[in-house]
């Protein structure tokens, strides 16, 4: 076992091809890096709720969903793994008369495309971000994690409270410890 951080208090984990490590640490409000065989160092501070983290296919973009807020919040990533330019990439739905959803995990797709766990089910975005549609939760519970699965990575794996879901897709996920995709621009 190798520790990469010592006192903080991480919510989800993400590993870059390179073996750099970004985490999120809702209660300080923050993101963290560690480059392979470096120290944490913050790399983003002062977000509302920093929960679920992901690379996008190409690895040069970083984003962090608001588990108590709205958006999903993206970074242009610089070659020495330091964050650049916070913008809202995406609004996800809220459910009607509440004032946020509550978001947690995310997984992407080989075109990049987002998918977001949260109390209304798995909303999935395009690569500019627009909701394109909901998958509601199998249980009126929250769902908490999603990732791709399977030998072709073509299985959507969802957790919701005590129950594990998958479901065969069309589409393939990315491993990021593989060469990141270069990715054709978005048709908008």
């Amino acid at each position: 076992m190798t520790i990469l951080a010592e006192n903080v208090r991480p919510n989800d984990v993400v590993v870059n091809y390179k073996g750099d490590v970004y985490f999120s640490a809702p209660g300080e409000r923050k993101i963290y890096f560690v480059p392979k065989g470096g120290k944490k160092k913050v790399v983003a501070s002062g977000l509302k709720s920093p929960n679920g983290i992901i690379l996008n296919a190409a690895q040069n973009i970083l984003m962090t969903a608001e588990y108590n807020g709205q958006y999903v919040v993206s970074f242009g990533i610089k070659e020495d793994g330091t964050l650049f330019g916070q913008e809202k990439f995406t609004s996800i739905q809220i459910p009607r008369l509440e004032p946020f959803v509550k978001m947690d995990g995310m997984a992407i797709d080989n075109e990049s495309r987002l998918y977001v766990a949260t109390n209304m089910g798995l909303q999935l975005c395009d690569r500019a971000g627009r909701v394109q549609g909901i998958i509601p939760a199998p249980q009126r519970k929250p769902l908490a994690n999603v990732v791709f699965g399977g030998k072709n990575l073509d299985y959507l794996i969802i957790t919701c409270t005590d129950k594990v879901y998958k479901r065969k897709t069309k589409t393939k996920g990315v491993r990021f410890y593989e060469k990141p995709l270069e990715l054709k621009k978005p048709r908008l």
